[in-house]
């Protein structure tokens, strides 16, 4: 079970956070972020908090209490974007998305909540526009604490990595406690990207099969790219290797540099936030 924690180098400091990039990440289970000194490129610091179960009302009530006390987020930064955690979202070809049109196109695929916002994001890399929905009352409380707030999906960063050349040619995971989103790019275009939500290990293991199948790949041959909170002891990472023989763990990228105090994480626990540094500044 992860725990709050804060880690942050010697050279931190929040008098000179102007200089600073924030990135937040979280959803209804757990709040993070991470600031990176522009100055150095160097990332300093990172805090994270553990909501934990509960319902979207209750939940929502835990992060106003977060944003209330947690006062270094109530300093200036030089940029600041928040990565909304949600299985919700939608890929429109720049062809057919227009914004006055944003909300129906959605709706063939999901349905918006009537206290969820419809946010947008170009992939100008893919000619593609990420739709997405997140609870109003999110981010009125975001806005409040930072007026200037970016507000983006994870899967954004995914797709940006992607454009990046983060990533080889592989097939992407990207794991959070209760669901994974797998990614697939293949000569600079999206054959895969879905969300799923899973209980067990073995749920883990259908759904990537699935992927297989549906890509008609090889899972004995498909180079396996994974990220996020499953620990490399885990029971599901020897059950997915058992199928998934080239399977790799994703560090942050090399682009920028990062406080030796973030060893006390697993690298391919925080590549997600982190890489967010480089895909979507």
């Amino acid at each position: 079970m992860k725990k709050d924690l804060t880690l942050a180098d010697e050279t931190f400091d929040e008098h000179f956070t102007n200089v600073y990039h924030l990135i937040l990440e979280g959803g209804l289970k757990t709040f993070s972020y991470a600031m990176l000194d522009t100055r150095v490129n160097k990332c300093l610091f990172f805090r994270r908090y553990v909501i934990g179960d509960f319902s979207e009302e209750i939940a929502l009530e835990k992060i106003e209490e977060i944003l209330s006390r947690d006062t270094l987020l109530d300093k200036p930064f030089k940029e600041a974007a928040f990565l909304y955690k949600g299985t919700t979202y939608a890929l429109i070809p720049d062809e057919f998305f227009s914004k006055e049109e944003a909300k129906n196109l959605y709706a063939v695929q999901n349905t918006l909540g009537e206290y969820d916002e419809l946010h947008t994001y170009p992939v100008r890399a893919f000619g593609v526009t990420l739709c997405y929905a997140v609870p109003s009352r999110l981010c009125v409380l975001l806005k409040r604490k930072l007026p200037h707030l970016h507000i983006l999906h994870e899967s954004a960063v995914l797709l940006e990595g992607a454009s990046h050349n983060l990533y080889e040619e592989e097939m992407v995971v990207l794991a959070e406690e209760d669901y994974l989103t797998c990614m697939i790019v293949h000569q600079k275009n999206i054959r895969f990207l879905n969300s799923f939500y899973f209980r067990a290990p073995g749920d883990v293991l259908y759904f990537l099969m699935g992927v297989c199948t549906s890509c008609q790949l090889d899972p004995a041959s498909v180079r396996l790219a994974v990220m996020g909170s499953f620990d490399k002891n885990a029971e599901v990472i020897k059950m997915i290797k058992s199928y998934f023989p080239h399977l790799r763990f994703l560090k942050p990228s090399s682009d920028i540099e990062y406080s030796y105090k973030f060893r006390e994480l697993e690298s391919h626990e925080m590549t997600h936030l982190l890489n967010a540094f480089v895909c979507v500044s």
